[in-house]
């Protein structure tokens, strides 16, 4: 891994653990004090949501800034937070309502697990420079 690589990677990590913290933090605020009748899973999602702007505009204007990206990358975005939010949602649910397990614990296990998958979306399809040719 050359330097430019690490220094991307390192910012990536840098948003993803802000945005980690707004969405745990929003999870928080809306399971105890906002949406307490509201069930856990919705609760989670719209944080998420939430979240995924504050992790795009970031990513877009400070880890991959020096990419130029050819049209099309917010829709590549949404793709890949689209493909993140049903994995995290996967994993939540499985945590919380197969297996039992805490919910703030699963939203850490889901933080530390699904980032791996969207850095690589990210970096080599919502960012990228050039169209996927067909061949």
């Amino acid at each position: 891994m050359n330097s430019e690589e690490f220094w991307k990677l390192a910012k990536f990590a840098v948003v993803g653990g802000t945005t980690f913290l707004i969405q745990a933090g929003l999870y928080f605020v809306f399971t105890r004090f906002v949406f307490t009748d509201l069930q856990k899973l919705a609760s989670f999602i719209l944080a998420l949501a939430i979240a995924a702007e504050q992790n795009y505009v970031s990513h877009r204007i400070w880890t991959f800034k020096d990419q130029k990206t050819d049209s099309g990358s917010t829709l590549r975005y949404v793709i890949v937070l689209l493909g993140g939010l049903v994995l995290n949602a996967g994993i939540f649910w499985l945590g919380q309502d197969v297996l039992h397990i805490y919910d703030m614990l699963v939203i850490v296990i889901a933080g530390a697990g699904v980032p791996f998958v969207t850095y690589l979306s990210h970096r080599y399809f919502t960012f990228r420079s050039k169209p996927l040719s067909a061949s």
